[in-house]
């Protein structure tokens, strides 16, 4: 069995009711040196974080329309995230991003996009041409102009 070594630097942004569990388990394992928790971020500071970062994980085990998915994909990242109604309405499954419904699933993709930087590049690629096909400004406002047009009065 091959082990890959990985320099991994893990920055949690808006961690939610489960912070003070974060926090111990940074401080059981040692990890105050490659985790970084920050409770909340401004969006354009988000914005500026996601443009820097390797890949991006979107652990959330509800989201109905992932506004933040949208901004990691159109930043060309490869993004992971949890299998949900609203994930899956954005993601393809190996095109453009990558959906997990298990902690083993999420552990296998993560080796598989850290260990293969053409993959990474080839879904941020797929995640971006999404983006500029699908949820530009032009696109969605011509998807809302059809629904307000099929209201009926």
């Amino acid at each position: 069995m091959h082990f890959i070594k990985f320099l991994i630097f893990l920055l949690i942004i808006r961690s939610g009711p489960e912070e003070s569990i974060i926090r111990q388990k940074i401080y059981d394992y040692d990890l105050n040196n490659r985790v970084v928790l920050i409770p909340w971020l401004q969006r354009e500071k988000l914005i500026e974080f996601i443009g820097k970062c390797t890949l991006f994980v979107l652990p959330s085990l509800i989201e109905v329309f992932p506004v933040v998915v949208l901004e990691a994909m159109a930043s060309s990242k490869p993004t992971i995230a949890r299998s949900n109604i609203g994930t899956r309405e954005i993601i393809t499954h190996t095109y453009n991003g990558y959906l997990y419904s298990s902690d083993e699933e999420l552990v296998k993709q993560l080796i598989l996009l850290l260990s293969k930087p053409e993959l990474r590049i080839k879904i941020g690629i797929n995640a971006r041409n999404t983006i500029e096909e699908k949820y530009s400004f032009m696109r969605l406002a011509e998807k809302y102009e059809k629904l307000f047009n099929n209201i009926e009065r």
